[in-house]
């Protein structure tokens, strides 16, 4: 493990890279500046498929991608269970992150996963 005793990871979730790096170089952005940039490092990434905030975040906050998180998408559904007339009431069947199903996300990812709170406590 690296020598690093914290981290300060800031996510501008929508923000467009040529919006923010222009605002970055007139000087708008004082603080970001002075306190991230210039003391640590400024990164434009790249987003995963589904975009959609909740399953784009788990590479960031997991370094994998969605699929190997168990969340292959903001809405899924589980072709093996799906089917099966004896599971018509589980909750592995199918997930919408939209709403109060939102919750469930903790529970859904894979157990083998260690996230920056882990790392970064």
């Amino acid at each position: 493990m690296s020598g690093f005793k914290s981290c300060i990871f800031i996510m501008a979730d929508g923000a467009r890279a040529d919006v923010f790096t222009e605002l970055l170089r007139k000087g708008e952005l004082p603080n970001i500046s002075r306190h991230i940039v210039e003391r640590g490092s400024f990164r434009i990434a790249s987003s995963v498929f589904p975009s959609t905030t909740g399953p784009a975040y788990t590479p960031y906050i997991f370094g994998k991608f969605p699929g190997r998180c168990n969340f292959p998408g903001i809405r899924w559904f589980d072709r093996s269970i799906y089917p099966d007339k004896r599971k018509l009431h589980s909750f592995r069947r199918f997930r919408s992150y939209i709403g109060l199903e939102t919750y469930f996300m903790n529970s859904d990812v894979s157990d083998d996963n260690t996230s920056l709170f882990e790392i970064f406590p």
